[in-house]
């Protein structure tokens, strides 16, 4: 259990307060009573403070109106990817290139990873480190190929000196 910062706080109805806070060292309970029906009479909403709300009761100027947030961008950010995804969720990719769509050609092919954003130097690094690999896959193809048909020559070679001892020496 928690025995730190044990207490009640008690805030109006528009979250402003609190209006009573009550600290204990420790609480294992705490609830609301209601009170019976008709103790206390139904009033309308209290109007709000004069410097809260929209400025509309007094006050003599326009109230401004409250900013839209911004919306989070990581550090480095181009909002690139986000127009992407936007562009393929509304089904406009054909006009902006689709995020998920034929990878390989936009990106330089299989085995080649550009990244959006990603420095020349370290794609053509990438680009480089792809074509070796394939010369390398390429190069081990040609070496087993070339491995399988010294074994099939052998094996004929084999076969035919076999026949020729079954035929004996003419």
């Amino acid at each position: 259990r928690m025995n730190v910062d044990n207490g009640v706080k008690l805030f109006r109805y528009n979250g402003s307060g609190p209006i009573l806070e009550q600290g204990h060292d420790q609480l294992l309970d705490c609830a609301w009573r209601p009170a019976a029906a008709g103790v206390y009479p139904d009033r309308p909403q209290s109007p709000t403070r004069r410097n809260e709300g929209s400025g509309a009761s007094g006050g003599g100027g326009a109230a401004a109106a409250p900013a839209k947030p911004a919306p989070y961008r990581p550090k480095g950010s181009t909002g690139s990817l986000a127009a992407m995804m936007r562009a393929d969720r509304e089904g406009s990719a054909a006009a902006t290139g689709s995020l998920f769509a034929n990878k390989s050609a936009k990106y330089g092919g299989p085995g080649v990873s550009k990244i959006p954003g990603q420095s020349t130097a370290a794609a053509t690094e990438a680009e480089k480190a792809a074509e070796k690999a394939a010369k390398n896959k390429a190069r081990k193809e040609k070496a087993k190929q070339r491995k399988a048909e010294e074994a099939a020559a052998a094996a004929a070679a084999a076969a035919a000196e076999e026949e020729e001892e079954e035929v004996g020496p003419t």
